[in-house]
This record gives structure tokens, C-alpha cells and sequence, in this order.
């Protein structure tokens, strides 16, 4: 309630955790906005370990891919004609409670829309051919090797 606008966002929200099914490019998708506010203000709430929002929520924005999920969100809201760009990340501090309200630069999220079509056009060539690069070890059970620091080593089944 500190932050005036985050406040404002949750107070004036008009759709919350609504599931939007569409179709990008052909293939049938889902996203599922935190919020959506008064205005048609996308919103979603992320919360993070760091203390200064401000400067740490960037990298942690490209840790987890969050321009991703704004364009495919974005996308969502836009077909289902219930929010437009851009979404506004209500970020909290779980290291000292602050609460911050930010937005990734368009630039950024257009690039990622990019990225988006092309993931999807990835995916249903990959569905269409079979082709799924097997990776060394798929379809095989493989023992952890897990290692026990009051025993000193690694430990084998």
C-alpha cells in the first residue's frame, strides 16, 4: 500500500488470474495474466531475494526470460482485446519488503515477440518432421551421484 501505484493497480483491477487461449502462428497457446487493471493495464507480480529492485530486476528480467512472457502475453490480451502493452511488473522485495512497479522497454519486448514466433516455428517443425535433437542419455534412467558433506565424498548407489 506504500507504493501509490502499485496500490492503485490492485485496486482498480478488473480481471484477475484470467486464463486467455489463442492461437500464434497456427498453433493453439495459453497465457494466464496476474492481473489486468482498470484501463486495460496488463500486470504481473513477481517477487525477488534482492534488495534494490531498481538495479537488480533486470538481470533477474533475463534470468527467467520475463520479456518472453510479456510478449506472449501481451499477444494474449491483445487477441482477447482485454489489456495492451506494456505489462507492468508489481516487483516486491523479499529482503526488505520494497515494492516497485516497472516496465521492460519496447525495444526489448518486440525482440522477444520475435523470439516468440520464432520458438513457435521452431516447435512445429520439429513436431511436423519428428526431429527433437535427442540429447545423449534420453530415454534412459541414469543414478544421481549425490555428494554428502558430513561423510566427506561422493556416495554410490
Amino acid at each position: 500500500m506504500n507504493n501509490s501505484l502499485a496500490w492503485s493497480l490492485y485496486s482498480e483491477r478488473t480481471h484477475a488470474e484470467v486464463s486467455i487461449f489463442f492461437e500464434l502462428n497456427g498453433l493453439g497457446v495459453k497465457c494466464r495474466p496476474d492481473m489486468i487493471s482498470m484501463g486495460g493495464l496488463l500486470c504481473d507480480y513477481k517477487c525477488t531475494r534482492k534488495k534494490d529492485i531498481l538495479k537488480t530486476f533486470p538481470s533477474v528480467v533475463r534470468e527467467y526470460q520475463y520479456g518472453l512472457s510479456e510478449a506472449l502475453y501481451v499477444e494474449g490480451c491483445r487477441q482477447a482485446g482485454i489489456a495492451s502493452p506494456p505489462m507492468h511488473f508489481i516487483v516486491f522485495s523479499l529482503a526488505n519488503f520494497e515494492c516497485q512497479v516497472m516496465t521492460l522497454p519496447r525495444s526489448y519486448v518486440r525482440a522477444e515477440h520475435d523470439r516468440l514466433l520464432r520458438l513457435i516455428d521452431d516447435y512445429q517443425r520439429r513436431r511436423d518432421t519428428g526431429d527433437w535433437d535427442t540429447r545423449e542419455g534420453y530415454g534412459k534412467s541414469h543414478e544421481m551421484q549425490m555428494f554428502f558433506s558430513n561423510y566427506g565424498g561422493m556416495i554410490d548407489g
